[in-house]
């Protein structure tokens, strides 16, 4: 999925690969049945925290550059592996994951951009400031 405007959570139940990458989000779950792989790459949000739930015992999946605006990406406790959490602003990480294949990066809290005032989505990734 990209650059979709979400206006309710996005829950993953089932599938071999989930992607979604430039959207605006009000928030991910993750089922504990999933069994494919999930990304979710510079997604912005819509204007107020959301979050990103990772259920127990999903493993390969990457959250990498996602603005949440004071959210939270939850790893359930359990045998999560094979994953990175890095490069997210403004989120907390809550990793219960008990893999030892895992990056999980402190993340950042400035704005998405120096021009963006949160009013409007942010501007495209793809635009040069």
């Amino acid at each position: 999925m990209t650059k979709a405007i979400c206006s309710a959570p996005v829950s993953i139940l089932s599938g071999q690969q989930f992607q979604v990458q430039q959207s605006e989000l009000t928030g991910i779950t993750v089922d504990t049945g999933y069994a494919g792989r999930f990304f979710a790459y510079n997604n912005p949000g819509v204007g107020s925290a959301w979050d990103i739930t990772i259920g127990a015992n999903v493993n390969t999946f990457s959250i990498m550059g996602n603005y949440l605006h004071g959210g939270t990406i939850t790893i359930t406790a359990g045998t999560s592996d094979n994953y990175s959490i890095v490069g997210n602003t403004r989120a907390t990480i809550v990793d219960g994951g008990t893999g030892t294949s895992k990056e999980v990066q402190s993340t950042l809290n400035e704005a998405y951009g120096s021009s963006w005032n949160g009013a409007l989505s942010p501007p495209s990734k793809d635009v040069v400031y």
